[in-house]
């Protein structure tokens, strides 16, 4: 990587330049011209017959004089180091600063969220189908009310949270990030995942993502089903079905590739229990059997992670301070993983 911006290397060439022109100048007045030596005809007159007359050199014409005197060279010399080493100096000054700038860049793009040293962070990957509920859960666990479950996720959103950690003395805070991407397939993810490692100090950096949920639900809903999100005596097995297909073994395989040893806990969250006309137990034991392949294929990706599955529902509150509990329990220092 270059220490030097193209621009601040413009900027100093022509001062350099000039610097090393006005030091060769120093040198050459410095330097004086040579003595030129001149023939003169000597005046006797020669008689008829005899030889050419002989050359006799005269003296050593004076040198021309140097366009300065030696002491203003002299001076001019030590003032034009002085000069060069005072440009020299300030072309050091900037590079310094250039590396400053350079090394701050690096850090903001290897770090995560800049935190106070006392806070604990759980950066959180929500993941979801189009109508699961993954908004409508940022809503209840940020409070984030622009997070409008009625409109579809135009990008990448990041939303953040702190939380006191109960039973910690002094209170302990948690900055929770969830991230909540638009696409709906694995590449919309992906090329979501990598435009956040080009920013600085990025909460879903590379090697900080400490949690992972999965958004199901048992209906679809209510413009994909046409009913209106009343209670059903059964769950819709064509959605469950649609879920299990969009994140099979190795849709899974891929997101769980991008994240690392960092990982301390994944949620299979199944939304909109509340939903269905059975109590709790009936709702939990259907969900659960319902969703077992999925939880299956979450398990042998987890890589030692803790793997838990919530039913509840992001609408009424149901298994959300369970979920919370989970996330503060996951997470870790500021710090470099």
């Amino acid at each position: 990587m270059n220490l030097i911006s193209g621009a601040t290397f413009k900027r100093l060439l022509p001062i350099l330049v000039a610097s090393a022109l006005l030091l060769v100048a120093l040198q050459l007045w410095a330097q004086p011209s040579q003595p030129v030596s001149a023939a003169v005809i000597s005046p006797s007159v020669s008689s008829p017959g005899a030889s050419a007359p002989a050359l006799t050199p005269s003296p050593s014409l004076p040198a021309s004089s140097a366009p300065f005197s030696k002491a203003a060279v002299e001076m001019l010399a030590q003032y034009g180091l002085w000069i060069l080493a005072a440009i020299f100096g300030a072309a050091a000054a900037i590079l310094k600063k250039n590396a400053s700038a350079l090394t701050e860049q690096l850090r903001a793009l290897r770090g995560p969220a800049k935190l106070p040293a006392t806070y604990r962070t759980n950066s959180v990957m929500l993941l979801g189908l189009g109508g699961s509920g993954k908004t409508t859960l940022v809503r209840a666990l940020t409070n984030v009310h622009e997070a409008n479950p009625r409109i579809a996720t135009a990008e990448y959103d990041i939303h953040s949270v702190a939380l006191d950690i109960p039973g910690d003395s002094p209170t302990t805070r948690c900055q929770l990030f969830i991230s909540d991407y638009a696409g709906q397939d694995l590449g919309s993810l992906i090329a979501a995942f990598l435009d956040q490692q080009k920013l600085p100090y990025s909460p879903m950096r590379h090697g900080y993502v400490r949690s992972l949920i999965v958004v199901v639900d048992l209906f679809a809903p209510p413009e994909l089903s046409g009913a209106k999100g009343t209670a059903q005596d059964a769950i819709d097995s064509s959605r469950v079905a649609e879920q299990i297909a969009a994140w099979n073994e190795q849709c899974l395989s891929a997101i769980f590739g991008m994240l690392t040893k960092s990982l301390n806990y994944v949620c299979l969250f199944i939304n909109k229990g509340d939903l269905l006309t059975l109590d709790h137990a009936q709702i939990t034991a259907t969900a659960l059997t319902a969703y077992l392949p999925l939880r299956k294929h979450l398990e042998r990706q987890s890589r030692g992670a803790v793997v838990e599955i919530i039913v509840g529902s992001a609408e009424t509150g149901w298994g959300l301070n369970q979920l919370k509990a989970s996330l503060l329990e996951a997470s870790g220092p500021t710090g470099i993983i």
